[in-house]
């Protein structure tokens, strides 16, 4: 191989390493670049509660930050354990956005939703205390259910011991010894035989 084309394939290598260090460089200095809250799922700053949402390997920005956004309400639920926001009435603001382009095409849509922390606690202690109450109104029902349980137990052997005494007064009074009809049926045996 001559000394020319040597060098020329060592440039072409030297050319493409550069190219991979630079995109590589280019991909961390991105990372470097988003906002320091997109490596949370949920923070407290004073009296706000903020949640991220993130929509990886959308095909449109808005696609992204539709998911984004439902991704967050997801996160918010989690963090407060409730699960229907909407019926509650609380307000989810967004705070920002961030997107970033993907090499295949697709984007990231990162999400930063606002909610006041007082009016979360506030709903939190209204659904736990709607809980307890429900709590108590199905621990009163059992109560009643066991009690109407034990009455129709208490029913049913009081039938069961009056049908066997009826049964036993029946008996009795239709024994071999006291039924007409067999005392006649004796009588007329005993005028046969003779």
């Amino acid at each position: 191989m001559s000394q020319h084309k040597m060098c020329q394939a060592i440039s072409v290598v030297g050319v493409a390493l550069t190219g991979i260090l630079l995109s590589s460089s280019l991909t961390w200095a991105a990372k470097d670049a988003r906002p320091f809250w997109t490596e949370k799922s949920s923070f407290i700053e004073g009296e706000e509660l903020f949640v991220v949402g993130v929509a990886s390997k959308a095909r449109t920005v808005e696609e992204g930050r539709r998911q984004a956004f439902e991704q967050g309400k997801v996160e918010l639920m989690n963090f407060a354990q409730i699960t229907s926001l909407e019926a509650q009435g609380l307000v989810i603001e967004t705070q920002m956005t961030f997107e970033e382009p993907n090499p295949d095409g697709t984007i990231t849509v990162y999400r930063l939703l606002r909610v006041p922390a007082t009016k979360l606690v506030s709903i939190q202690g209204r659904l736990q205390a709607q809980g307890r109450a429900h709590e108590q109104t199905l621990e009163q029902s059992r109560r009643e259910l066991v009690a109407i349980q034990q009455s129709l137990d208490q029913k049913q052997h009081e039938l069961e011991s009056r049908s066997k005494g009826t049964l036993d007064t029946l008996a009795t009074g239709f024994s071999v010894t006291s039924n007409p009809w067999r005392k006649s049926c004796k009588a007329g045996s005993a005028a046969t035989a003779d």
